[in-house]
């Protein structure tokens, strides 16, 4: 008889301390909870769509983009002939054919590669500024055979050209399209 009256004490003294803990704190007012601020979502908003063709190769086409507002540029490029090698480069300012035959000119992005096809490029987070979009239809001359490099092919390309900025983004500062003007640039 003692035994089970001595478990029956244990076991209401255990019961009353869990069940109790709760009832002996002090206050009732819940606890206030911190609440995050979410974190600006990123805009992205199309600068440029153009196509061009009779992009003959060897040569280099040039695309001026003065941008108002910085931000991650991005460009996706395609082109015809799936057996094309398409450079594609972002440079800082423009660029004359000396610096682009001598690799001087001041690429802020470059992709030399045959594929993938289409062609994506992003850059880092760049300020405003002139900044220029270079393609380069290599072409299949003596030197790019030995290196197994090269076309002679003459392509239809297209491209879209999109900038991300972060927000907020005042009034009337959202990415604005603009007219771009492919230009061949000459030796």
């Amino acid at each position: 008889m003692k035994r089970s009256v001595r478990g029956i004490l244990v076991s209401v003294l255990l019961g009353g301390l869990v069940l109790g803990i709760p009832a002996c704190k002090k206050s009732t007012a819940p606890s206030p909870v911190a609440t995050p601020t979410p974190a600006p979502v990123p805009v992205r908003g199309v600068l440029a769509q153009f196509s061009f063709d009779q992009f003959a190769s060897g040569l280099y086409v040039g695309i001026p983009l003065p941008l108002t507002q910085g931000g991650i540029l991005d460009v996706t490029l395609d082109w015809t002939f799936q057996d094309t090698w398409m450079y594609v480069y972002i440079a800082k300012g423009t660029c004359t054919f000396e610096q682009l035959a001598g690799k001087t000119c001041p690429f802020i992005v470059s992709s030399e590669v045959q594929f993938p096809k289409p062609r994506v490029v992003f850059t880092k987070p760049i300020p405003p500024g002139t900044y220029s979009l270079i393609l380069y239809n290599v072409e299949l001359n003596k030197e790019n055979r030995r290196l197994h490099i090269g076309s002679d092919n003459t392509e239809g390309v297209s491209c879209q050209i999109g900038l991300t900025v972060g927000v907020p983004i005042p009034a009337g500062q959202a990415v604005t399209p603009m007219q771009v003007k492919p230009v061949i640039i000459r030796p």
